[in-house]
């Protein structure tokens, strides 16, 4: 076992574990049955009087290290996932109960260039001989077009220089394939596009909590798959998570989640459908002219036009944008052109073409057919009302 956790530090995050023929280890992970998810923690917003905070929340499991809810000061009376952030530093954490294959989840940069998952059956020496500025003998750790190559190893550390996710759609940069990785996670019914960078699989780690508050300290729970949405989570949709048939242990069994996350009630090898959580629903982040605001100049600084900004606590469909509206004081329409921001799919930018009247009323009025870019639509229409200043 102690190999294997020392291939998972060598790669950096990833590769294939060797088989562990003990049923226990000093590490307490449990090797026998299927590999089973004990914990999934979601990162999660709280909104006080005073702050924007965010912080870690158990969306799965439990453990019996983590504070109650009333001997908890930082989570107040609810640790369990109500509301996921849906954009942002939103993050998953996904702890196993034994190591997973590597070589299913990530792989190697080799030394063309290309990447590569690590092959079964290669152990740390392997990597190491496959690295470094010698490869005469190196396996076939990486295979690319003209054949076995070895791990890129600019710094000759025996490990690989780079790793990443492994994808299995062929996704591209331009986003018109996405990645689908060894693990997905499904709002409603569709796939949340993942950071395949950002992402991560840490084969080491247990049980015991490192000494340090939580929830700083449940970085040290492991195994652990870390999952970063590329950019958001549907709002207010409910979400669980789905594992590839490729995802399996060293038996070739395949991941499960037991009820609770108890190991002891055990799971049917496959069946993740007990993981779930809800995410927050969409909603306004803040505006500029602010709601209520008094005395707001007529056009922008050195404009003929003025300007409104909505933020959202997600990136906007553009294709939705006809939810908005304006009117004045005598409920007159007003005439409006509105966009999405190109550096924040979150800001809409409403434009007042010639301005606004003095000293009128302005009401803007977002209507529930808005919808984030997953189609998670505004739950509750919502009005901002600010008051014009007198003309220059």
């Amino acid at each position: 076992m102690r190999r294997m956790i020392r291939l998972g530090m060598v790669l950096g995050a990833g590769a294939l574990a060797v088989a562990c023929s003990e049923d226990s280890s000093s590490t307490d992970l449990h090797p026998e049955g299927p590999p089973m998810v004990q914990q999934v923690f979601v990162q999660e917003k709280v909104v006080s009087d005073t702050a924007v905070r965010e912080k870690f929340q158990l969306a799965f499991g439990d453990h019996p290290e983590i504070p109650l809810p009333d001997e908890d000061p930082v989570n107040g009376d609810d640790r369990e996932v109500t509301n996921a952030v849906a954009r942002g530093t939103a993050r998953l954490r996904v702890v196993f109960d034994e190591i997973i294959e590597g070589n299913s989840l990530e792989e190697l940069k080799c030394a063309d260039g290309i990447f590569s998952p690590v092959p079964r059956g290669a152990t740390p020496d392997d990597i190491k001989d496959c690295s470094g500025p010698d490869l005469t003998d190196c396996i076939a750790v990486c295979i690319g077009p003209s054949g076995p190559v070895g791990v890129l190893d600019e710094n000759e550390d025996g490990a690989a220089d780079d790793v990443r996710m492994r994808d299995y759609a062929g996704c591209s940069s331009t986003n018109t394939t996405p990645c689908e990785l060894a693990v997905s996670i499904m709002c409603g019914d569709q796939m949340m596009p993942l950071d395949r960078e950002a992402s991560y699989y840490n084969p080491s780690g247990n049980q015991l909590l490192p000494a340090v508050d939580f929830p700083q300290n449940i970085n040290g729970l492991g195994p652990a798959l870390v999952l970063v949405p590329l950019d958001g989570m549907k709002t207010g949709s409910a979400c669980t998570l789905t594992f590839r048939d490729d995802v399996r242990d060293k038996d070739g069994e395949h991941v499960c989640a037991p009820k609770d996350g108890d190991i002891d009630a055990g799971c049917e090898p496959g069946d993740t459908a007990r993981i779930s959580f809800t995410v927050e629903p969409l909603a306004l982040f803040g505006s500029a002219p602010e709601n209520e605001e008094t005395d707001v100049a007529l056009t922008d600084p050195g404009e003929t036009d003025a300007t409104i900004l909505l933020q959202f606590i997600a990136a906007i469909d553009p294709d939705t944008l006809d939810a908005i509206s304006l009117v004045d004081d005598m409920d007159n329409p007003v005439p409006i052109t509105a966009a999405v921001s190109a550096d924040d799919a979150a800001i809409v930018t409403v434009t007042v073409t010639g301005g606004y009247d003095p000293e009128t009323v302005y009401t803007v009025t977002v209507g529930t057919g808005l919808t984030d870019k997953y189609g998670g639509p505004l739950p509750a229409e919502i009005s901002i009302s600010f008051t014009t200043g007198l003309a220059e």
